[in-house]
C-alpha cells in the first residue's frame, strides 16, 4: 500500500513539473516584467537621436524641407489663385472642382444653367489639374511681404520684433490681393513662432535698422516656405518656415533668419 502511494505521487510530480515547463514554454517570447539593465535604453538612444516617443508627438507623414534647398528651387507666390491651388492639392480630400471654377471663371460664377456649368467644366478641369500638379512638384515656395513694420530695437532681447504680419506671429495671412474675385486662401506655418522676432548680433546693423524704424521706412521681409499640408476646418495651406531675409527699403538684403525646427 505504501509502494502504491509512492508511486501515485512520484507520477503526480512528474506531471507537475510538465505542466509547469509546458507554462515556460508558451512565454518564452514575452517581455519579462523587469529587464535587465536600463529598461527604456533603446527608447532613450531614440530620444537622443531625435526619434518621437508619447511624450514628444510629432507627425512623421508630414514631409519636412531640406534648409540647404537653393534661392532658385523657390516658387514666388503671386495670388490667392495661387495659393488656391496649393490647398486643393494638398487637401486630405479630393480637390473641390466648383469652387476653383467659380474662383477662375467668370462666365462659371456669372451662369446658373447647369449644362453650360457642365460645359465650362469640362474646359476648365485640364486646367485646374495642371495647377494642382504644379503645385505638388513645386512644394518650396516664396512670399515677398511688403511693407512689414517692426518695433523698435530691444535692449533685452537684442533684435526687433516683427510687428506688421500675422504669418509670422502665430496665426495665418491672407496674400495681399485686394481684387480677389470669390475668396482667399491664406497661409499657416508651422514653426511661426522662431520667426517673430529677429535678433541683431551686429550694433551697426542694428542701428541702422533702427534708423528705418524711427523715421517709419517700412522694411521688407520675404519668406520661404515649404508647402507640406492643408488644413480642411479653416481652409488654408499650411507649411514650414525654411527661411526669412530683410530688406531695406531700398530692397538691400540686412539679414537672414533660418529655421532651428520644423513642424509645431
Amino acid at each position: 500500500m505504501n509502494q502504491t502511494a509512492l508511486l501515485r505521487s512520484t507520477a503526480l510530480a512528474f506531471a507537475v513539473s510538465l505542466a509547469l515547463a509546458g507554462c515556460g514554454s508558451n512565454h518564452k517570447g514575452a517581455a519579462p516584467s523587469v529587464p535587465s539593465g536600463n529598461g527604456s535604453g533603446s527608447q532613450s538612444n531614440g530620444n537622443s537621436s531625435g526619434k518621437p516617443t508619447s511624450a514628444q508627438p510629432t507627425d512623421s507623414s508630414v514631409a519636412r524641407p531640406d534648409i540647404h534647398t537653393p534661392d532658385s528651387d523657390y516658387t514666388t507666390l503671386h495670388s490667392n489663385t495661387h495659393i488656391m491651388y496649393y490647398y486643393q492639392a494638398y487637401r486630405a480630400t479630393p480637390p473641390n472642382y466648383k469652387v476653383m471654377a467659380t474662383t477662375i471663371s467668370r462666365q462659371y460664377r456669372a451662369t446658373s444653367d447647369v449644362f453650360k456649368k457642365h460645359a465650362l467644366m469640362k474646359d476648365l478641369k485640364p486646367i485646374m489639374d495642371k495647377k494642382m500638379a504644379e503645385a505638388k512638384a513645386h512644394p518650396y515656395v516664396a512670399w515677398p511681404m511688403q511693407n512689414q513694420t517692426l518695433a523698435d530695437y530691444s535692449f533685452q532681447r537684442h533684435g526687433f520684433a516683427l510687428t506688421g504680419t500675422s504669418l509670422l506671429t502665430g496665426d495665418y495671412e491672407f496674400f495681399p490681393e485686394y481684387s480677389a474675385p470669390v475668396s482667399s486662401t491664406p497661409i499657416t506655418l508651422r514653426n511661426s513662432s522662431q520667426f517673430g522676432f529677429l535678433p541683431v548680433s551686429s550694433k551697426a546693423l542694428a542701428k541702422k535698422i533702427e534708423y528705418y524704424v524711427s523715421h517709419g521706412n517700412n522694411c521688407l521681409v520675404k519668406v520661404y516656405m515649404f508647402v507640406n499640408g492643408a488644413e480642411l476646418s479653416r481652409r488654408m495651406v499650411k507649411a514650414d518656415g525654411v527661411k526669412i531675409e530683410l530688406f531695406s527699403p531700398n530692397k538691400k538684403l540686412l539679414l537672414t533668419q533660418y529655421a532651428q525646427h520644423f513642424g509645431n
